[in-house]
């Protein structure tokens, strides 16, 4: 005989035994079995899939390695996923580990995922945020001048150039809004100011 269990919810042990009578099983002829069966084998039943319980937010920069990050279940896994990564990540299905150096910037949902050994699979949504690469302007000059009343500081901008663009990126140093300007109008030597209105332009500028 074959016996079908339709429905089966949960995790835990499942065993299956038979009545001395009242079964309504007969042989052939139509006699009743004669006795019952207590030894029946016992079954593991997994029905449950596994939670997600890693940090459900990540941060990175763009064209820097990610830190370590790690799917991590409440359960035995045998394989983890994650879909939606930036260019530049990828998911060890084995361990879970995300890892790689992201060539995209921006916010990302990565969709993780879980698999225990019964095929039951859990899922949660990583948000994850890239940054894009923080740069920095070198070269550029305030100049003196004689006291004229107000708080512009003339700037030389030939020299000024950008430091930290990423090998093969294609960014540029925009000054044709640039200007600096001191804290007050006041005659002075050796007086600090700030140069403001710089952008970037480029393909790549946006990372």
């Amino acid at each position: 005989y074959t016996v079908t269990l339709n429905a089966v919810t949960g995790d835990g042990t499942l065993r299956l035994d038979l009545k001395g009578s009242g079964t309504g099983i007969t042989d052939a002829a139509g006699n009743p079995i004669s006795g019952g069966y207590t030894s029946g084998a016992t079954y593991t039943v997994d029905g449950v899939a596994p939670t997600i319980t890693s940090a459900l937010t990540a941060s990175g920069v763009y064209r820097s390695a990610l830190a370590g990050y790690t799917i991590t279940a409440s359960e035995a896994v045998v394989a983890f996923g994650a879909t939606g990564l930036p260019a530049g990540l990828s998911c060890n299905a084995g361990s879970g580990v995300i890892s790689g150096t992201p060539t995209q910037a921006g916010s990302f949902t990565v969709q993780l995922s879980a698999t225990d050994a019964a095929g039951n699979t859990g899922s949660a949504n990583l948000a994850l945020t890239i940054a894009g690469k923080a740069l920095t302007i070198t070269g550029v000059q305030i100049l003196s001048r004689a006291y004229d009343g107000t708080t512009v500081a003339p700037l030389d901008l030939s020299a000024a150039s950008l430091v930290g663009v990423a090998a093969g990126d294609a960014v540029t140093l925009v000054t044709s809004s640039a200007s600096a300007s001191y804290a007050d109008a006041s005659v002075g030597t050796l007086k600090a100011a700030i140069a403001r209105g710089f952008g970037l332009g480029g393909a790549d500028a946006l990372k």
